[in-house]
This record gives structure tokens, C-alpha cells and sequence, in this order.
């Protein structure tokens, strides 16, 4: 599916702002109750194309501080978000 978005124009803002480096957000324990954090695959995207470009793209939820008070983690991945500037063509 990557290679298909990719491949009709689509930019992968993390790529983008964070070259290299591997922006995993999925790994988090079934029962959401690790003290690790060890995300071991790329499953959250931020894709674009056409005027505009990537600024910049964090992952979210992947500190233990993100826990719920009671230990748990949100969700079984964490998130990625990305500032995208309008009316800035990609090359």
C-alpha cells in the first residue's frame, strides 16, 4: 500500500523531516500495560502531495509519561502528527 500511495504522488512527511531515522509506532503490549517501550514497525503515516510541503513529524504516545494514571497505554500503537505548510509546491 506504501509503495502504491508513493507511487501516485504521494510525499511521506516523515520521510521528509526525519530521513533516517525510523519513526516506529507500533509495539506497544496487548494488554497496554508494558514499562518498556520497544515500537518495532512504521503503521502510522502522514502522506501528502500537490502545494504543500512537510515542516515537521513527531511520534506521540511512545514516552511512559503518555500512560493513563492507572498505567495504561492508550492505544496498542502510538501516533505520528505532522505540521504541513499550505501553498509550497514539492519537488
Amino acid at each position: 500500500t506504501y509503495g502504491n500511495l508513493t507511487g501516485a504522488g504521494f510525499t511521506d512527511a516523515w520521510s521528509v523531516t526525519r530521513p533516517g531515522e525510523l519513526g516506529n509506532t507500533f509495539g506497544h503490549e496487548p494488554l497496554l500495560r508494558n514499562t518498556t517501550v520497544n515500537l518495532t514497525e512504521r503503521i502510522d503515516l502522514v502522506l501528502f502531495r500537490g502545494s504543500v510541503s512537510a515542516i515537521n513529524a513527531d511520534v506521540v504516545g511512545d514516552e511512559l509519561g503518555d500512560r493513563t494514571p492507572s498505567g495504561l497505554w492508550p492505544s496498542d500503537h502510538a501516533g505520528l502528527m505532522a505540521r504541513i505548510g499550505l501553498g509550497q509546491e514539492i519537488e
